[in-house]
């Protein structure tokens, strides 16, 4: 029982602390049953989906925000109320747990609608600009799964389309 509570804490250290030198493959693969999305295949009633994955920084200190709309059909997967999923850039900034901290913030501020941010999203997503929103939940993909605040996850946007 030891072996394996060293072996989670340790892969859970060297996660959180070597993620932001990972890059993601562009054609990165995810799994979805409809409620949960994985980047792995556990059983065939897991559909395999490519979330559009942009390596924009290629510094070391540097990691993923994800692309949040409201439209479904331009999604990937959804993540519950009406929120969806349509992609993910990597950025300069690091990660603290499994949240990415994008550079000039630091852990709780808001970045949903960073100018700087959106403008390089949009080069990505030129057609869902101004109907799309980012946010730093994305250390999951490198197994980091230490738990969330709320104010770390997708807010719902004030617009609808």
């Amino acid at each position: 029982m030891k072996s394996i509570l060293l072996n989670l804490f340790l892969f859970s250290y060297f996660s959180s602390v070597a993620a932001s030198g990972f890059f993601l493959p562009e054609d990165f693969a995810v799994y979805t049953d409809g409620k949960i999305v994985i980047n792995w295949q556990p059983s065939e009633r897991y559909e395999k989906k490519m979330l559009p994955t942009f390596n924009h920084y290629q510094g070391q200190d540097g990691g993923y925000v994800a692309i949040y709309t409201h439209d479904k059909e331009a999604a990937v997967y959804g993540v519950g109320g009406d929120i969806y999923v349509i992609g993910q850039i990597r950025v300069q900034g690091h990660y603290d747990g499994r949240i990415f901290i994008p550079k000039g913030y630091k852990r709780g501020d808001n970045i949903t609608q960073d100018p700087e941010l959106l403008e390089i999203c949009a080069t990505y997503f030129p057609s869902m600009s101004g109907n799309m929103w980012v946010g730093g939940d994305t250390g999951g993909w490198f197994g980091i799964q230490n738990t969330s605040s709320p104010s770390d996850r997708p807010s719902r946007r004030p617009w609808r389309r």
